[in-house]
């Protein structure tokens, strides 16, 4: 005794069901009437940017860097004393300021209160040399009691209204208000 199996007859006509997909291969966000999301947007606490007292501390933190860093840049630019000193000078200055720039993750407040700092006496000082010469020829001497690696507090004061104090407040500036107009795009985004 023989039994016939019967297998059933395919319909071509249907579609095969691996290929089967959505009615359009490209939809259009929002199209189903949902709200399109991105999801690389700042949150939008993120997108107002720190408080007021974040700015406030921000400032503070800037200024007591700004001016370490760049004394200590200075002092050892203009030193009279060996290369390990000025090295030791220009190495804790270089990275206060870089300190200051790295804080702009944290506020833009800080490199560029800290570019401030910098900036605008060594501004003055390359554009108006005579009159910087003049204004620190007349402040009286300051007695610290100690040498800043050879050099008085009048002539670190001095150095002060140099090229590279500019071009370093500068730089910092600059990047700070970098740190804010990417912050506004949200292109600054936590890692």
């Amino acid at each position: 005794m023989q039994q016939t199996i019967r297998l059933p007859q395919p319909d071509l006509a249907a579609p095969l069901p691996w290929a089967a997909g959505p009615a359009d291969p490209f939809p259009q966000p929002g199209g189903d009437g949902q709200p399109v999301v991105d999801p690389y947007a700042p949150a939008a606490a993120e997108a107002r940017g720190p408080g007021a007292g974040v700015r406030v501390a921000g400032v503070v933190v800037g200024l007591l860097l700004g001016l370490g860093g760049f004394v200590g840049l200075l002092v050892g630019q203009a030193s009279t004393e060996g290369n390990q000193t000025r090295g030791l000078w220009f190495g804790l200055g270089l990275l206060l300021l870089a300190g200051a720039a790295l804080l702009g993750s944290w506020t833009a407040a800080t490199p560029i209160t800290a570019g401030v700092v910098g900036a605008a006496p060594g501004l003055f000082g390359v554009i108006a040399p005579v009159t910087w010469s003049d204004t620190v020829g007349r402040l009286p001497e300051i007695d610290l009691g100690f040498d800043l690696a050879g050099i008085s507090a009048s002539d670190a004061i001095a150095a002060f209204g140099s090229y590279s104090a500019a071009a370093a407040g500068v730089l910092l500036v600059v990047g700070g208000v970098t740190t804010v107009l990417g912050r506004r795009k949200g292109a600054a985004r936590p890692v």
